[in-house]
């Protein structure tokens, strides 16, 4: 179990990212539009046809406490990541089949570290001209 460290007035201090941690966030796609009725194993079947899963972790809404019809697939390697990232492009250009879970189609991207979430936030400020209201972290 990790340790965790306080400053000095309480709040809890931001841990440093870790080399693991960038290795993992590249072998890690992020999901979306699934169906509210799958299973993780659903999901986890469909993904397993671009290589093997290491896990995978549906998104709980923290108010609702029901599936939001997200969830982050890791994969034993960032080829396999790539490669379901491939294909989901090449669905959306009409080159191949959509990739679809219990009939549905999905969206399969990237996941991004905090880094990238917040360049991508900064991005869609300056771009709308008005703050990003998603909760990102």
């Amino acid at each position: 179990a990790q340790k965790k460290e306080f400053n000095s007035d309480g709040a809890q201090k931001a841990r440093e990212p870790r080399e693991e941690d960038e290795e993992a966030i590249s072998r890690t796609v992020f999901v979306t539009h699934i169906p509210l009725n799958a299973f993780r194993i659903d999901l986890q079947r469909v993904m397993e046809k671009f290589g093997q899963v290491t896990s995978c972790r549906m998104v709980i809404d923290k108010q609702a406490r029901k599936f939001s019809g997200k969830a982050f697939v890791e994969y034993a390697n960032a080829s396999h990541a790539k490669k379901a990232v491939k294909a989901h492009a090449d669905a959306k250009a009409g080159k191949k089949e959509s990739v679809s879970v219990n009939g549905h189609n999905v969206n399969v991207y990237l996941a991004l570290n905090r880094n990238g979430i917040q360049g991508l936030s900064d991005m869609i400020k300056l771009k709308t001209n008005r703050p990003d209201k998603r909760n990102l972290y």
